[in-house]
């Protein structure tokens, strides 16, 4: 939908660093991590849920308190690298949160809100409508921010661990 597209979040940065260089830095240690079974580590970078190919990757972020949902991701990342000459890099990169707090509170307040008018009489039951719509919806809405601010500080430190440092810059709309 294109009304959520406006949650995601796209950032830029220019380095130093050769394309070649970052994707084969990013290959040994997607396959470094692949050979490891170990279910926990304490690194501050999981390469197991990465994937990559010569121009992106796909990074999703897996929080550990709710691992036992079955959709544990805060959302995902894609990285595109673009060589602009022979001495600079562009990433670009676009957040991508996962938006299913947003739909599970649009599912519960519409029975919610249908029971409500049946229910309740007079004229101040419309503000008590618009009332609660707006305070769980806000609250969705953070939510949703909050997703995309962790997986923006997630991207800054993949970035980091691969030897790209730089500020992020936002691109707005």
């Amino acid at each position: 939908m294109a009304w959520t597209n406006k949650l995601n979040g796209k950032y830029s940065l220019e380095t130093l660093n050769s394309k070649e260089s970052i994707v084969n830095t990013l290959k040994e240690r997607i396959d470094k991590a692949q050979k490891d079974k170990s279910w926990f580590s304490f690194e501050d970078v999981d390469y197991k849920n990465m994937r990559i190919d010569d121009y992106r990757i796909i990074i999703k972020r897996k929080p550990a308190l709710v691992s036992f949902m079955p959709n544990p991701d805060n959302g995902f990342i894609i990285v595109h690298f673009n060589q602009i000459n022979n001495e600079k890099m562009q990433v670009n990169a676009e957040i991508k949160p996962y938006k299913i707090g947003l739909w599970l509170a649009i599912g519960v307040l519409i029975p919610f809100s249908a029971l409500q008018l049946l229910m309740m009489h007079g004229v101040y039951k419309y503000g008590l409508l618009i009332i609660s719509w707006s305070l769980v919806l806000s609250v969705a809405y953070l939510g949703v921010l909050f997703f995309r601010y962790r997986l923006k500080m997630y991207l800054e430190t993949v970035l980091a661990d691969i030897g790209i440092k730089g500020d992020l810059i936002r691109e707005r709309k």
